[in-house]
């Protein structure tokens, strides 16, 4: 039974807005009256088995809510299946995306195709941009290929759209769970294996820059005022590349400026800690040489999606305790997306901010960080090399088998044709003796 806070159950006829009431059709719109059928929910009436799989969906969803806590403990419920899978939302569609809202716009988008033609008449859509809208309907596409049996609850979620605001909210609080949680894991480990040991600057400044790091303002504590570019170490990697050298050669005055306003960098720039250690601009060919190659940047997203206690070891071997992010889910490969996460969670890491809502949009605007990092990927070339780069690293092997399993021609069964002989043998008596080889009769 539902809590006593909802409404009866659909087949008894439970009334909640419906998408006609959020998007009325036009009837003289011929667009309207030919829609693919390839994306909208099957018009048939659901079975009772569905309902019931909904309505026990919804259910825990509702206790989640009431809660106060968004968790689900059972774990043979779909809702917490929902739950896992929720957790990776970010890690896929970027970490600022607003996934209340991506939910029940991508979900209107989705299931009424001229919603996205007609959104000068809808006040949902009116003021969500385009940019925005495409996201938002890649999201729910994604969580429904991840969650496949939320598909033939679509024509029950047109009927009840508060529940697709429900689902919108699990969802999102659990997704900022696991970007919170892949912060934390930042925050403890990361920074305690590279940071405390920053490559040196090149040969030929070493002499100059012996020390470089050994000042008061290095310090490295726990305290977040003593980050950014209040420390010489975060702030080498925050500086963007582009400026690198000038950073080596005089840091006082870059972050004199820095501090005192002066010189501000946006997120136009692209920090140091994006690029591969030994390279330097002026040793470059172009600003795109190393760009994401970063050992830095790679034992990142080794340390979220394997965990830790991996990134000590070789490619593709697991870590230690639980589950990692990729084992779980059975990740074996690398999307542009995911290095771009790792990207602007680093970037939040190494500042003083200590909440991820207190990021000033207006200095460093991250949605627009992350969206730069994935339009590198357009390029074929940069891709296949940084893909190919991270995959390498990560997951070895792994990435290898599974390409295998996915591009091979399976042999012919031959185990299962001799089986099928035998049970056909066994049913029809043994073989006379006749009709064994002559080898194994001693016929001449």
């Amino acid at each position: 039974m539902r809590p006593s806070s909802r409404s009866p159950p659909r087949r008894h006829h439970r009334q909640s807005p419906s998408l006609s009431s959020i998007h009325p059709p036009d009837n003289n719109d011929p667009d309207s009256q030919d829609q693919s059928q390839d994306c909208r929910p099957s018009t048939s009436a659901p079975d009772r088995h569905t309902e019931d799989a909904y309505e026990a969906l919804v259910t825990e969803l509702v206790k989640a809510k009431e809660s106060k806590k968004w968790t689900v403990s059972a774990s043979k419920r779909a809702a917490y299946t929902l739950q896992g899978l929720a957790r990776l939302t970010m890690r896929f569609h970027g970490p600022y995306i607003a996934v209340s809202q991506a939910v029940p716009i991508g979900f209107l988008l989705y299931t009424t195709p001229q919603a996205e033609t007609s959104g000068k008449h809808n006040q949902i859509l009116e003021e969500c941009p385009e940019a925005d809208r495409t996201a938002y309907k890649k999201l729910f596409c994604w969580l429904l290929d991840s969650a496949p049996f939320l598909r033939p609850f679509l024509p029950l979620f047109v009927e009840n759209c508060l529940d697709v605001t429900l689902l919108g909210e699990f969802v999102d609080f659990h997704a900022r769970q696991g970007r919170s949680a892949d912060i934390n894991t930042l925050k403890k480990h990361v920074h305690l294996k590279l940071l405390l040991s920053p490559p040196l600057p090149p040969s030929s400044q070493r002499d100059a820059t012996s020390n470089f790091y050994n000042t008061t303002n290095d310090v490295f504590t726990d305290f977040r005022d003593h980050w950014g570019f209040y420390n010489r170490r975060t702030a080498r990697l925050l500086v963007p590349y582009s400026l690198l050298e000038n950073f080596e050669e005089d840091p006082d005055t870059i972050l004199d400026q820095v501090l005192s306003g002066a010189l501000v960098f946006d997120h136009m720039c692209l920090p140091s800690f994006l690029y591969q250690e030994d390279l330097r601009v002026s040793q470059a060919e172009d600003i795109t040489d190393g760009l994401l190659l970063s050992s830095f940047l790679m034992v990142a997203y080794r340390c979220v999606f394997e965990g830790p206690s991996a990134v000590a070891k070789a490619p593709g071997l697991k870590g230690n305790g639980r589950a990692s992010i990729s084992r779980k889910h059975g990740i074996v490969s690398v999307k542009p997306e995911n290095i771009a996460y790792i990207a602007c969670l680093v970037h939040f890491t190494l500042g003083t901010c200590d909440k991820w809502d207190q990021q000033n949009s207006a200095v460093f605007d991250g949605a627009t960080f992350f969206k730069n990092i994935v339009k590198f990927f357009t390029n074929q070339t940069f891709s296949e090399k940084v893909l190919a780069a991270y995959t390498s690293l990560v997951y070895g092997d792994r990435a290898k088998k599974a390409e295998n399993q996915q591009g091979h021609r399976m042999a012919p069964n031959d185990t299962a044709r001799v089986l099928e002989l035998f049970a056909n043998s066994a049913s029809m008596g043994s073989p006379a003796a006749d009709a064994l080889p002559s080898n194994l009769t001693g016929a001449t």
